[in-house]
Order: C-alpha cells, then sequence, then structure tokens
C-alpha cells in the first residue's frame, strides 16, 4: 500500500505504512533497507511541496522541442552546443518508445536544429 501511495503522491501516508512496515519483525533486510529509502523519497517530496521552487520551463521551438518528451538538457561550458534526450516511439503509432541522445549547435542566438546523437537503450 505504501508504494501506492507514494506513487501517487499521498507521501505523508507512504511514510506512515512504511514506518509501520518497518516495526514488523522478521521482515527480510532488503525488503526493510527498500523501505528506509522510499522513506527519505517520502521526506524529501513532503518538503518540496513546502517548499517550492521558481520552475518555468521554456519552448525552445521546432529546433529542439517535438510532439515527444524531451528531457536532462546539458549545455556545454562554452554555451555552444546542447544535448538530450527524447522518448520517442520506434515508428508513427507505435506503442514501443526508446530513447535517443539528440545534439543541438548555437546558431547566433538560438539553437539550431538538432540531430540524433545515439541511443540511449
Amino acid at each position: 500500500m505504501a508504494t501506492i501511495e507514494l506513487n501517487i503522491g499521498r507521501y505523508e501516508d507512504a511514510k506512515t505504512h512504511y514506518e509501520k512496515f518497518l516495526s514488523f519483525q522478521g521482515a527480510k533486510e532488503s525488503f526493510k533497507e527498500n523501505a528506509r529509502k522510499r522513506i527519505l523519497s517520502c521526506d524529501f517530496a513532503i518538503n518540496a511541496l513546502k517548499n517550492p521552487v521558481p520552475f518555468n520551463p521554456q519552448n525552445l521551438g521546432e529546433n529542439i522541442n517535438s510532439p515527444y518528451d524531451e528531457y536532462f538538457p546539458t549545455i556545454t561550458v562554452d554555451d555552444q552546443m546542447m544535448f538530450y534526450t527524447r522518448n520517442r516511439p520506434d515508428s508513427e503509432g507505435s506503442q514501443r518508445f526508446h530513447e535517443d541522445f539528440y545534439i543541438s549547435k548555437k546558431n547566433g542566438n538560438s539553437f539550431g536544429k538538432s540531430g540524433m546523437w545515439g541511443r540511449a537503450n
């Protein structure tokens, strides 16, 4: 139950149930260690919700953004290239997705059309 609560954002309830699980005698140590790690995740989430930080993601246009998820952008120290990950379907209409690395080089003040740099999986 605690894992479901954690996954749906009920962090206080999840933490309570993980702590209750830890009080049971005879539970496997690997399960207890997992519960302790998830309690830390609950604590982080509870604190993050109490102390939000400003976050305003910007669409970088068709050179970077697509209909699919792009994430983990990294810009080189000289601000001339950006690397990021895109999660896209194997083919149009496919339900099977995979991640690819993309690269974009700066063209003036904006990033140019990105291209696939390699497969992530």
